[in-house]
């Protein structure tokens, strides 16, 4: 069971079916254990799932079990958090669920949709009418490369998908146009 909630997650997005309750919830009350698995092992499912036709059902999932908790927290603090900004329609998370599902299949692109705006928590100020996120891009790319040392990922994988999200809210930025079909 202890890395069935990562296989559980991939499935889910991979086959488009809903993990039974009883399976989520053992999930949810193991979802510690995940510490205990290798972190290549769960590169491995996290690969498989972002690859799949619809991410967001098992990435939803891994937050649901609080498994992305324990896996890359700084991106479980997405879930729930109101962006507070005129120009963002959806909830943090959910802006960053659809801008993994319109990006293509591509594991780099995919992986930097995901971690796109992982920085805006650590990066708000407050307006009197709403919430700003200045050079968040730059936050944003450094905590990529912290995650890329932390999944041990390769330098190749690590340099292009912190180089996609530095630019990934430039005219030409090959994120951009899915950043922004998600602000809508």
């Amino acid at each position: 069971m202890i890395r069935s909630g990562c296989c559980a997650a991939r499935f889910a997005s991979q086959l488009g079916f809903t993990v039974e309750g009883n399976t989520e919830a053992q999930a949810v009350k193991l979802a510690h254990r995940i510490l205990m698995v290798s972190r290549e092992r769960w590169m491995l499912e996290l690969d498989k799932l972002l690859l799949t036709e619809k991410p967001a059902i098992g990435l939803n999932f891994l937050a649901r079990t609080r498994l992305l908790n324990f896996m890359l927290p700084e991106l479980a603090l997405q879930v729930g958090y109101d962006q507070n900004n005129p120009h963002h329609a959806l909830p943090l998370w959910e802006h960053t669920l659809a801008v993994v599902d319109a990006t293509p299949a591509d594991i780099n692109l995919r992986w930097a949709a995901l971690l796109h705006d992982i920085g805006k928590p650590f990066m708000r100020t407050e307006k009197p009418d709403r919430s700003n996120y200045i050079k968040h891009d730059l936050l944003d790319a450094e905590l990529v490369t912290r995650i890329a040392l932390y999944l041990k990922w390769s330098n190749d994988r690590r340099e292009t998908v912190a180089n996609l999200v530095l630019n990934h809210m430039q005219p030409n930025g090959p994120l951009r146009s899915y950043d922004a079909a998600a602000h809508s």
